[in-house]
């Protein structure tokens, strides 16, 4: 249930959605004050969610940082958190998406001999299950990077954050995968991440992946003054995640 409620529900996570629903709302109503405020609150919507700027610094406090690494020892093992790779159907192969640097991490990880396994977690992630498990051709790919097929292990059955941390934590404990872990996942969902493998009573070290925010800044008159489409897209992503802390939360998932 608290999956499918969460995938259901996701699209009112859209500023572009509250802007198009003001906008329509407005257009349609018959009060002349309404659909004044109406249409400016979809302009305001647009113009705040739509500053690159603010979206960065947002970013830039929210987003984990990299840990420090220690002197290679060959004896961890990297946690990939699922969600970076899809399954092409028609062309019968695996893609990565925006989010594919955490399987590349993972990879540095194993070729810099930090770690001596890579475990893949996370099933599907749809809502009706119609999706080839992401772990199972992901196995491919790393075995395509020169990773071994001995020093990989697939966990597909997790649907979500809470059950990457549940599932992994069982199938170490009954594989005997020893520490240390390196937490892999994008760096925006790092903090709900550590919350759940700590709630599951794992101790990981975060090795986060795929920054959105620029560490640079450089900033330009465009980003403060001009509305971005792609902004609002990635505004999505952080809303999700900060929606998905406060229901981890509320359910002590963390």
């Amino acid at each position: 249930m608290f999956f499918a409620l969460s995938k259901l529900l996701l699209f009112l996570l859209k500023p572009l959605t509250w802007a198009a629903a003001c906008l329509i709302l407005g257009l349609i109503s018959r009060q002349a004050l309404r659909k004044k405020r109406l249409l400016l609150a979809s302009l305001i919507i647009l113009v705040v969610f739509g500053n690159a700027a603010l979206f960065n610094e947002v970013m830039l406090a929210w987003e984990s940082h990299r840990s420090p690494m220690p002197k290679p020892q060959r004896t961890g093992t990297a946690v990939v958190l699922g969600g970076y790779a899809s399954w092409d159907s028609v062309r019968e192969r695996g893609q990565l998406t925006e989010a594919g640097d955490r399987l590349f991490g993972a990879i540095r990880l194993y070729h810099s001999g930090h770690v001596r396994k890579v475990l893949i977690t996370g099933g599907a992630g749809d809502l009706f299950q119609k999706q080839r498990s992401e772990a199972t051709f992901v196995r491919q790919m790393l075995q395509e990077a020169g990773v071994p097929d001995s020093a990989i292990v697939t966990e597909s059955a997790s649907r979500n954050t809470h059950e990457n941390a549940v599932f992994t934590r069982h199938l170490c404990d009954s594989l005997k995968i020893g520490g240390p872990y390196y937490l892999l996942t994008s760096a925006a969902h790092m903090p709900r991440s550590l919350g759940c493998f700590r709630k599951a009573g794992m101790e990981v070290i975060p090795y986060p992946q795929h920054f959105i925010s620029k560490a640079g800044r450089g900033y330009n008159f465009q980003d403060y003054v001009m509305p971005s489409a792609g902004i609002l897209f990635q505004w999505e992503a952080l809303l999700k995640e900060w929606i998905g802390m406060l229901a981890y939360m509320a359910t002590g998932k963390i």
